[in-house]
């Protein structure tokens, strides 16, 4: 179980999106979880084809924006995370 740093809801690791700290301050998706460095998580968005369910690398915009307001980026980065970062992140509307 992991945490998402935005609505703060315990899910699996399968309902969330991984995201890493690069050395240069960059916040970029970690698609497979292996990622070496300092994560965190947040919901992603997720669809049904069948009795399927399909995890797409989207991030849930409301759990962004709660991350956002809440400041949780630079609670769980220590250093120097580079904002601008954040808004090139792949998010989409909750559905």
């Amino acid at each position: 179980m992991r945490t998402c740093i935005g609505c703060m809801k315990k899910r699996p690791k399968y309902e969330l999106v991984r995201l890493v700290l690069s050395e240069n301050g960059v916040l970029k998706l970690d698609p497979t979880g292996k990622v070496s460095g300092r994560g965190s998580y947040l919901c992603c968005v997720s669809s049904k084809i069948g009795k399927r369910v399909k995890k797409e690398l989207f991030i849930k915009e409301s759990c962004m924006n709660y991350a956002i307001q809440r400041k949780a980026f630079t609670k769980a980065y220590p250093g120097e995370v580079n904002l601008g970062s954040i808004e090139e992140l792949p998010v989409k509307k909750d559905e």
